[in-house]
């Protein structure tokens, strides 16, 4: 079986899971996970936001709703650990301890789903498609565009105009939590 492992924000009582992101939950698992996983998660959690967006390789999450995006930088300078379940601290060694937090992995999952690069989009990149000029083709339109444009809606990328004509959006907000 092995020892499985979660992230646990012991300042905010909440948790990442990395079963809701598909992953394994051994260490030596980790490593294997793409993009869009339980590590990005904590990247985003963690991220000092003040110059967020202000590089051309940052990421944006501009399209995804308040409620998420209020996720971005929610851990950053909180105590987080990386724990497993055979722990032998005494506050990570009752049986119940792990009940006290709040499991926040759905909403990162979805959050990560308006970036494009973290969104599942890597088989782009594996086909080669990308490799060499960087450009996509609109799912709406056809059009040809550079990656750094796209938003990704309901698994298909899209350019900005055609992106915007969706009012709904790409996620359902259902297992959301408010901040």
């Amino acid at each position: 079986m092995g020892q499985y492992w979660k992230i646990y924000n012991e300042t905010k009582k909440e948790m990442l899971n990395p079963w809701d992101f598909d992953e394994g939950a051994k260490l030596k698992e980790w490593p294997m996970d793409g993009p869009g996983g339980m590590q990005t998660a904590l990247i985003v959690l963690l991220l000092e936001k003040s110059s967020l967006g202000d590089g051309s390789g940052d990421w944006s999450f501009e399209a995804a709703p308040d409620k998420l995006r209020g996720f971005i930088g929610w851990w950053c300078g909180d105590k987080v650990s990386i724990v497993g379940d055979y722990s032998h601290l005494p506050e990570f060694s009752a049986e119940d301890w792990g009940n006290a937090y709040s499991d926040i992995s759905e909403n990162m999952v979805a959050l990560m789903k308006y970036e494009p690069c973290l969104a599942g989009n890597t088989e782009f990149f594996e086909r080669g498609d990308l490799a060499e000029d960087d450009l996509f083709e609109c799912a709406s339109c056809g059009e040809i565009f550079d990656i750094e444009d796209s938003i990704k809606i309901a698994e298909e990328l899209f350019c900005p105009k055609c992106a915007s004509a969706d009012t709904e959006g790409p996620v359902e907000d259902t297992h959301v939590h408010e901040l």
